[in-house]
C-alpha cells in the first residue's frame, strides 16, 4: 500500500476492458501511456502484460507514470525485464526520484540519500531501515534530479551496480550532482550485487558497513586509477588527468574544488598551476550555469554561430534523449554533418562523453554552440521525438544526396566520354532514388511540431 505496488495481468486488453467499464476513454489511457498502438493491431492494447508494477509519483504523493516488473512465471513471457511509461503531458523521467515523497522526510532527517538504480533497490532498503532511498528512472542523473534532491540534502550516497555499465553511470551521476551544488560519495559493493542483494544475502548491517565506508567521487576515481596502474607513465597519466577534470570542474563549492586540485596535483606530480590552466579552457559562466542570462545573452549576440537546421535540431534531440545516440549512430556518422563544430559534438556524443567533458574539450565556437544547444527548453514527448528523430535523419541524408547529386551535375557537364556519362547518370538515378525512398525531407509534420515546442 505505502509503495502503491500493482499487478498487470498477462492479456493485451486487460487494463483496457476493465477501464472501459470504469468510463475510462482509450483516448485518455493512451495520453496516460497506459495503452500503445502500432501498425500490427488494429485497436489499442495494454502496454503493461504480465508484470508487477511500481507507481512513479512526484514529491506531492500524485502518480504520474508506472514501472512493471517482467514476472514470468511459466518461463514462456518475452520483453524486457523493465518497462516504464512512456514521456506524457505529465511525466518526464529526467525529472523525477522513484521513492522521493516517501523518502524525503528521512533524507532531511539523516541529511543524506541514498540513490539506487532500480524500484526493488528503494523497497528492498526501506524495509530493512534505509527509509532515505532514492531511485534514478534511467541511466544517470540528469540536472533537473540532482536540483530536486538539492532541495532536501546537499549529500548524496551513490549505490550503483560496479560493472563497467554501472561505473560509468555511477560517475556521470556524480558530476551532474557536483554541478548542482550536492556532494556525492560512491558505496562500493561485491561484484555482481546490488543493494537488494545485499540486504537479502548479507542483512541490513552488512549494507551499513558498506555505506559507512563510502568514499569521496575523486577519491574513488584515484582509487581506481591507482588499482589500474595509471600513473606509471607519462602517457597514462596525461589520460588519467583527462578523467579527473571533468569532476573537478563540475564542482560548485570553490573550498572543495580547491581540495580536489590539491589532490590531484598530489597524486599525478602535475603543478598545482597547470591543472588550474587546464580547468581555465572553460569560461565559469558557461560551464557553471547553461542556462544564466549573462551566457545567454552572449550567445543571442554571436552573429557567427550559424543556423544549421537538422544538425543543429538533432544534437538538441540527442542531449534531450541520450537513449537515442546509438539510434542515430546507426543511421548516421560524423562525415554526414556539414558543419565541423556540430560534427565535433556529434563525435563526443557517440563516444558517450559527459556533456561537462564535451565543453572542454571543444573550441571556443563550438563550446557556444553546444551552449546553446544544452540551452534549449523545449520537452518533447516519446512520440514526437520519434517523429522528429525520423525527419532529421532524413534530412541530413537527404541533403548529403543532393549534393552528390550537385556533384554528379557539375561532372555530366565537364565530361565528354560517354562511358563515363552513362556510369555518372546510372549513379544519378540511384542516388535520385534512393532520396526519395527517404519520404518528405523535413516534413511539415515535423517543421510544425518544432514550432510549437518553441
Amino acid at each position: 500500500e505505502k509503495y502503491s505496488l500493482g499487478f498487470a495481468p498477462n492479456s493485451w486488453t486487460g487494463l483496457r476492458e476493465a477501464a472501459l467499464s470504469h468510463g475510462i476513454t482509450d483516448d485518455s489511457l493512451l495520453g496516460a501511456g497506459l495503452l500503445s498502438k502500432n501498425e500490427k493491431r488494429d485497436q489499442p492494447y495494454d502496454r503493461f502484460r504480465g508484470r508487477i508494477t511500481f507507481a512513479i509519483e512526484s514529491v506531492t504523493g500524485k502518480i504520474l507514470g508506472f514501472g512493471g516488473r517482467l514476472l514470468d512465471l511459466q518461463g514462456q513471457q518475452r520483453g524486457a525485464k523493465y518497462l516504464n511509461s512512456p514521456e506524457t503531458a505529465i511525466y518526464s523521467k529526467g525529472s523525477v526520484l522513484y521513492g522521493l515523497g516517501s523518502a524525503k522526510h528521512a533524507i532531511r532527517k539523516d541529511d543524506v540519500a541514498l540513490v539506487v538504480e532500480g524500484y526493488l533497490d528503494v523497497i528492498s532498503l526501506a524495509q530493512n531501515g534505509f527509509a532515505n532511498a532514492v531511485a534514478v528512472l534511467g541511466t544517470g542523473f540528469t540536472k533537473e534530479q540532482a536540483e530536486l534532491l538539492g532541495r532536501y540534502t546537499k549529500k548524496a550516497c551513490l549505490l550503483f551496480d560496479s560493472d563497467n555499465a554501472g561505473l560509468k553511470a555511477t560517475f556521470r551521476s556524480a558530476d551532474v550532482l557536483l554541478a548542482s551544488g550536492v556532494h556525492p560519495s560512491i558505496c562500493s559493493l561485491p561484484a555482481g550485487m546490488d543493494p537488494d542483494g545485499v540486504v537479502h544475502d548479507e542483512g541490513p548491517d552488512s549494507l551499513a558497513i558498506y555505506i559507512d565506508q563510502a568514499v569521496d567521487v575523486l577519491d574513488r576515481k584515484l582509487q581506481m586509477l591507482n588499482e589500474r596502474d595509471h600513473f606509471s607513465s607519462i602517457e597514462k597519466t596525461r589520460m588519467a588527468i583527462d578523467r579527473l577534470l571533468p569532476t573537478i570542474r563540475a564542482v560548485q563549492d570553490s573550498a572543495l574544488q580547491d581540495i580536489y586540485v590539491s589532490k590531484v596535483a598530489e597524486q599525478t606530480g602535475v603543478k598545482r598551476e597547470t591543472l588550474e590552466s587546464e580547468l581555465a579552457k572553460i569560461v565559469p559562466e558557461l560551464q557553471r550555469s547553461p542556462l544564466n542570462p549573462v551566457t545567454q545573452k552572449t550567445i543571442n549576440r554571436s552573429r557567427f554561430v550559424p543556423s544549421m537546421g537538422a544538425e543543429k535540431e538533432i544534437l538538441c534531440l540527442l542531449t534531450k534523449d541520450e537513449e537515442m545516440i546509438e539510434r542515430v549512430g546507426e543511421r548516421l556518422g560524423p562525415q554526414d554533418f556539414t558543419n565541423s563544430s556540430y560534427r565535433a559534438i556529434f563525435e563526443l556524443l557517440l563516444d558517450e562523453v559527459d556533456f561537462v567533458e564535451i565543453l572542454a574539450r571543444l573550441d571556443p565556437i563550438a563550446n557556444l554552440l553546444f551552449q546553446e544547444i544544452l540551452a534549449d527548453p523545449r520537452e518533447f514527448t516519446e512520440s514526437v521525438r520519434e517523429r522528429i528523430f525520423k525527419d532529421l535523419v532524413s534530412r541530413i541524408l537527404s541533403d548529403q544526396m543532393q549534393k552528390k547529386i550537385d556533384r554528379i551535375d557539375e561532372l555530366i557537364r565537364d565530361n565528354d566520354d560517354e562511358g563515363r556519362l552513362t556510369d555518372l547518370l546510372i549513379e544519378k538515378t540511384n542516388l535520385g532514388r534512393a532520396r526519395r525512398e527517404l519520404g518528405l525531407d523535413w516534413s511539415a509534420v515535423a517543421r510544425k511540431t518544432l514550432r510549437e515546442n518553441q
